[in-house]
């Protein structure tokens, strides 16, 4: 195999999603059907060439940051009234 011509960026390669969970959580934490779940949800750009499912080391640490910014900016759900009782309209 030849190397990589310098114009081309290794962290834009496809890869498959069982060599991106293996390579990037090495901890065995994340596996490739999460990371299908991750891609369902919209949290990860994939493509698929013939059968296989491909995408990169890039798009893997997008993935991460949109996680922490959900995170972030998940508040609670319940709905109070001004008196502070949970409200029973719906």
């Amino acid at each position: 195999m030849s190397p990589l011509p310098s114009a081309i960026d290794p962290e834009a390669l496809p890869i498959t999603l069982e060599v991106a969970s293996r390579s990037m959580f090495p901890d065995g934490t994340v596996s490739a059907r999460v990371l299908q779940a991750e891609a369902a949800r919209g949290n990860l750009f994939t493509m698929t060439i013939g059968s296989r499912i491909y995408t990169t080391r890039r798009d893997i640490l997008e993935m991460i940051e949109k996680c922490r910014a959900a995170q972030k900016v998940r508040v609670s759900t319940s709905a109070k009234d001004a008196g502070g009782q949970p409200s029973t309209s719906s």
